[in-house]
């Protein structure tokens, strides 16, 4: 599975990266759209998007791909407290391989 910051799926985020998310006023929201993409051969289910800051959520996620597709992934930030250098937390993605 890969991620990626833009639907040309050329801007490819690498795992265990450190997303930059940047600065949100305390009492907005920012939305934030990536695109994942199954590169396997097999159709991936129970995809879960795991992101361990407690003040971003997940909008819209696929549940499972077919080989080589890819969907939108939406994210939003309810921002509750100003920070000076914004937040940067990793996102995590966890999914079962099912073979024909």
């Amino acid at each position: 599975m890969k991620l990626f910051y833009d639907q040309e799926l050329t801007k490819e985020i690498p795992p265990e990266t450190i997303i930059d998310w940047g600065i949100v006023p305390a009492g907005d929201t920012r939305d934030y759209i990536f695109y994942l993409q199954n590169d396997t051969v097999s159709k991936v289910v129970e995809i879960q998007v795991e992101l361990p800051h407690k003040e971003l959520a997940v909008l819209q996620a696929p549940m499972e791909l077919n080989p080589y597709d890819y969907a939108e992934l939406r994210i939003q930030w309810h921002c509750a407290i100003d920070v000076k250098q914004g937040l940067k937390t990793p996102l995590a993605i966890a999914y079962k391989e099912i073979y024909s």
